[in-house]
């Protein structure tokens, strides 16, 4: 089955500083989104693109602005084990800073009857422009277990490195620890 969506943005596009700059012109398109896809029983592969969408001025090592993004997605099924891979590249809409952030995205999960154990690996790479570079590298294992159709507990670990190449700046080390329960009604 082959899927497309196409989304036009009016009142993307900045003429100034900050999240929409200092007036957002509000045409039909400033901002275009596009996403392609194709999956069958056991595979799903899919192109989506951003040109000109505003991005998060909340996100962490945002590039700010507008944001011209590209995403290859793929996700492959063995039996109770499934494959899944992402890489993207994103830069400010006009990119005269010469920044740049490129990830990579590989995830794994094999479900054991009630148990599902899941991995992932995340490796980031910001270029900021002037002979600044931050790698983030994060690594998490999780497990689920259903105990209903509808009802399910989960415990997840990460472990993350952020190394910078910047003149003075410290690399910093964390570890993440969630557990929760899920209910649908």
């Amino acid at each position: 089955v082959f899927g497309a969506n196409i989304s036009l943005q009016p009142g993307e596009k900045a003429t100034g500083t900050g999240p929409c700059g200092t007036v957002c012109e509000n045409h039909i398109a400033d901002g275009i989104s596009a996403a392609f896809s194709y999956e069958d029983d056991s595979l799903y592969l899919s192109f989506a693109m951003d040109k000109e969408v505003a991005d998060s001025p909340t996100r962490a090592n945002s590039l700010g602005g507008n944001v011209d993004a590209m995403r290859l997605n793929a996700r492959y099924k063995m039996g109770e084990a499934t494959l899944s891979a992402m890489f993207q590249t994103a830069e400010p809409s006009g990119n005269v800073a010469n920044a740049k952030q490129e990830s990579v995205v590989l995830s794994g999960s094999y479900k054991m009857d009630a148990v599902t154990l899941r991995g992932q690996v995340l490796m980031v790479t910001e270029e900021t422009g002037v002979n600044s570079e931050d790698e983030t590298t994060l690594i998490g294992v999780g497990a689920d277990y259903n105990f209903t159709q509808n009802t399910k507990a989960f415990a997840n670990l990460a472990v993350g490195k952020e190394e910078s190449s910047v003149v003075g700046a410290t690399d910093t080390d964390a570890t993440y620890l969630g557990f929760g329960m899920e209910t649908r009604f």
